[in-house]
């Protein structure tokens, strides 16, 4: 998704929550924003990708067995493999 279409996006939250709650100021919008726990896109966006590629890169660090050789540096934290529960 591209930067402009996520400001877009992120428009029709605000003007979403501009007319359910009724607040008029961009820092009370952030506010409601904040307390319901919405953040912007690209945050949003930016996070899901972090953690996409630490999945991807720990998988693959399981499936050629660098994972049981030991800690390698700048690499992040792989945990066993995913149990039922975390599956989704």
């Amino acid at each position: 998704m591209s930067a402009s279409n996520a400001r877009s996006l992120d428009d029709c939250i605000n003007r979403a929550i501009y007319k359910i709650f009724n607040v008029g100021s961009s820092e009370r919008i952030q506010d409601v924003r904040h307390c319901l726990g919405l953040q912007e896109l690209d945050t949003m966006i930016q996070e899901r990708r972090s953690k996409f590629i630490s999945r991807l890169i720990c998988d693959q660090w399981r499936n050629n067995g660098v994972g049981r050789v030991g800690k390698v540096q700048g690499a992040p934290e792989c945990k066993g493999p995913p149990s039922s529960k975390e599956k989704k």
